[in-house]
């Protein structure tokens, strides 16, 4: 069982108690440091941000794998780092590297700014990171402060690496922020993925399919069917697959499809068909910002990719990969409050006749991201960024801050946003 890592008690008398770092226009969220005498990747973040009221998960591990499966890993965090940061104090017999070689002590885990000495969970080998949830509270006199993190990992049955040390993790404490979820709701839900291959001649005659179909009770569908379909004597005669990864929520609106075919010319006639689609409907009540990108790519034959977004006043977003042309684009825009369909689809069609063998293909990434009106950085999150950044715009007579739609900026948008901003938060 994980142990969060809960150290607000002595957060105040760790930070003001503590000598800070001078930094010169220190970078702000989440970085490594060290100057290269300890291992990269030894270190990282494993899920989440340097947020208060949030738990950003640190993971340890030792990627030279000069230690053994079982070692035990040791976190430490505190409110300075060693005197010489970016890099630290020699430290010989703490290196994961080798004996001969000296480790870096990044933090200063002696002096009064020290916040916590965690032990996680016994190291799995190089790569299975050991998980340290740490989690930060909510203090306004955090915002802004900085939290230095090293760990190591203690092998007791090593006669080289006994103790190894990490590199350094810097991570910016940053205020809370609100997501705004806009009123969006799927209201109908096709999304499947098939293959199908065929043979013929004289003495054979046969076909095979597979067809894969959305549970309509899960946001998120993958499906892979694939088939190899062979004559009486075990010959090869068509083969496909398709790859379907979806999501459909109130925020995200994702495909990943894969589709190839193949032919291999031992019959008169044979032919092999694959796709993925997706077609879903959707309402939001409100008029919400959207970005979208999309790609599609496709080998010369009859294939194709196509993605069309539309609504009622029309077609908002659509790219068409045929005959051998890929197809991409990507959007910034509204959606106004309304009811609106998604048709995504990619086709692979391989045919061979008269002992003709083809391989053929057809793929789509696409994303459609749903923000709130008040998230005009459209990053996620609504924050003090946002109000900033779109007064901004609102001064320069952007058209991007005409939320109202009317197709003028002017003050009745500023006072529709701050009205919607405030909510949001």
């Amino acid at each position: 069982m994980l142990r969060t890592i809960r150290f607000a008690p002595v957060l105040t008398a760790a930070f003001l108690l503590a000598a800070p770092i001078k930094l010169a226009a220190a970078p702000r969220d989440t970085q490594t440091y060290g100057c290269g005498s300890n291992p990269s990747g030894s270190l990282t973040v494993l899920s989440g941000d340097a947020v208060l009221g949030t738990t950003v998960t640190i993971g340890l591990d030792n990627p030279l794998g000069t230690q053994a499966p079982g070692s035990i890993p040791v976190l430490f965090l505190s409110a300075t780092a060693d005197p010489a940061y970016p890099c630290g104090q020699p430290a010989y017999g703490l290196s994961m590297f080798g004996p001969a070689q000296a480790g870096e002590l990044l933090v200063d885990v002696f002096g009064p700014g020290l916040l916590a000495i965690s032990i996680g969970a016994p190291w799995a080998g190089p790569g299975s990171p050991s998980a340290f949830p740490v989690a930060l509270p909510v203090l306004p006199f955090l915002v802004g402060k900085t939290i230095y993190a090293q760990g190591a990992i203690v092998d007791p049955t090593s006669s080289t690496v006994a103790i190894g040390a990490t590199e350094g993790l810097r991570l910016t404490l940053e205020q809370p922020v609100t997501v705004a979820t806009p009123v969006v709701t799927v209201t109908s839900d096709d999304r499947r993925a098939s293959v199908q291959t065929y043979g013929f001649d004289w003495e054979y005659d046969d076909g095979e399919s597979a067809l894969v179909e959305h549970d309509l009770g899960t946001s998120t569908f993958e499906a892979e069917p694939a088939i190899l379909d062979k004559d009486w004597w075990g010959y090869p005669v068509a083969a496909g697959s398709a790859s379907h990864d979806s999501t459909m929520g109130a925020r995200l609106l994702r495909c990943s499809f894969e589709c190839t075919t193949q032919t291999f010319g031992n019959h008169f006639s044979e032919d092999a068909s694959s796709s993925a689609e997706a077609h879903v409907a959707f309402t939001t009540t409100d008029r919400v910002r959207f970005t979208a990108q999309a790609q599609g790519t496709i080998t010369y034959g009859y294939n194709e990719v196509t993605v069309a977004l539309r609504g009622a006043p029309g077609t908002v977003f659509s790219i068409g990969a045929y005959q051998g042309q890929d197809d991409q684009d990507a959007a910034l825009g509204w959606l106004q409050p309304g009811a609106y369909v998604l048709d995504a689809e990619a086709i692979a069609m391989a045919y061979g006749n008269n002992g003709h063998a083809e391989v053929q293909s057809a793929s789509l990434e696409l994303e459609i991201r749903i923000f709130h009106q008040a998230d005009h950085e459209t990053d996620g999150d609504v924050d003090q960024d946002d109000f900033d950044a779109f007064h901004q715009d609102l001064a320069a007579g952007s058209p991007f801050a005409d939320i109202d739609g009317n197709g003028v900026t002017d003050a009745a948008d500023g006072a529709l946003f701050d009205a919607v901003w405030a909510d949001a938060r």
